[in-house]
């Protein structure tokens, strides 16, 4: 019976992730096939977007071991530390790539990139995003890493600033090309 719930499990887990991975990667194309908004006309939006959903989830179901975690278990939250530290630092230079292109690409994505990098948005983006979405996120996890173990808090704390930075993300790049798509430039 115990195996037996085990599978179904990780069958609905299976199931979930590819759910989860069709939605945020569809929604990503179909932003860049929209070819009147320069600023998501890049495959670094789907790119970008896949990332940061995988981030956040990772982050929050290492938050959810967390809480149910027994000390003989410690090593799996390890290994979701590492994880988290990975898809954070990936999700980290893929922002950067994105930020540079907005920068560099065309003078049409230009004032986007500089909306976000020190205008009306670039508070929300360098706090929710860059601050609680990757910065405290990977830190927390390297935190875990390092000395094998983190308190609940911590790992709750981080969970809910991945999704925060995840949210904070998807509006920011939709706010950028809803402002300045190429007919109004």
């Amino acid at each position: 019976m115990r195996l037996r719930i085990c599978i179904h499990r990780s069958i609905l887990g299976v199931t979930c992730v590819i759910a989860g991975a069709t939605t945020c990667i569809y929604t990503g194309v179909l932003l860049m096939a929209s070819s009147a908004i320069v600023s998501w006309s890049t495959a670094l939006v789907p790119t970008l977007f896949a990332l940061s959903s995988f981030n956040s989830g990772t982050t929050f179901v290492s938050c959810i071991y967390r809480l149910r975690e027994k000390a003989k278990r410690a090593w799996r939250m390890i290994s979701w530390n590492g994880l988290t530290v990975f898809l954070t630092t990936a999700e980290s230079v893929v922002t950067g790539l994105y930020l540079d292109w907005l920068a560099t690409s065309s003078p049409a994505t230009l004032p986007a990139a500089r909306l976000l990098i020190d205008g009306a948005l670039s508070l929300p983006f360098w706090l929710c995003v860059i601050a609680a979405g990757l910065v405290i996120p990977w830190a927390i996890a390297l935190i875990g890493l390092l000395r094998r173990k983190d308190p609940k808090w911590l790992v709750v704390f981080s969970g809910i600033c991945a999704l925060t930075g995840a949210c904070a993300l998807r509006f920011l790049v939709l706010a950028i090309g809803l402002r300045f798509p190429v007919g109004l430039i």
